[in-house]
């Protein structure tokens, strides 16, 4: 099979000048390349080396596993509240259960909280009330709109709760840290036009 790719001919930026025109790789030859390559790897483990030695410092290791746990007990308590006040059914099509609050039952009815943008991502607004939906998963035996809203945005574009996406997706749009603006899904940032 053959590429459509053309190589690329020229001087070599570290070669002297007198050396013939050849095969470069982003304006160097192929050795030179290497080199360069092997120079910019050792500069970022150097950079990754010395993040690591500050990291794991005794006074930096405490206050990065203490956020991390202050982030995982606010979301835990988060989603404690939010199961004692919602009412089981589902935003999507309305089905009830309200069985699926009962204790055996606990990891069906906290899988019914979904989020409307995923917390892994948008750590800025996980906790945000307008960043929840009650949609019951698969496995709960009630409906499947968890799933499919999750699936893909193309499906959940299509599901009976999209306008109310959209309308807490505007609000939250402001909140949502600059640095997670990457995982916003096109359809939503279509919606802000």
């Amino acid at each position: 099979m053959y590429s459509s790719i053309q190589k690329k001919y020229g001087k070599c930026i570290d070669c002297s000048s007198n050396e013939p025109e050849q095969y470069i790789i982003a304006k160097r030859c192929p050795n030179h390349y290497k080199i360069y390559r092997a120079k910019i790897q050792l500069e970022k483990q150097k950079t990754r080396n010395k993040v690591r030695s500050l990291h794991n410092l005794p006074d930096n290791r405490s206050m990065v596993d203490k956020n991390k746990n202050e982030s995982k007990d606010e979301l835990a308590l988060y989603f404690a509240k939010r199961m004692s006040e919602v009412p089981a059914i589902c935003d999507n099509c309305g089905a009830e259960a309200e069985w699926i609050k009962q204790p055996k039952y606990y990891k069906a009815w906290k899988a019914a909280q979904a989020h409307l943008l995923e917390k892994r991502h948008f750590k800025s607004i996980q906790t945000h009330p307008l960043n929840f939906l009650t949609l019951f998963a698969g496995f709960s035996g009630v409906c499947d709109c968890h799933d499919d809203y999750d699936h893909d945005w193309g499906r959940a574009s299509k599901m009976n709760i999209w306008p109310t996406v959209v309308e807490r997706f505007k609000i939250l749009y402001p909140l949502i840290a600059p640095e997670e603006h990457k995982f916003i899904p096109d359809v939503l940032l279509e919606t802000l036009k």
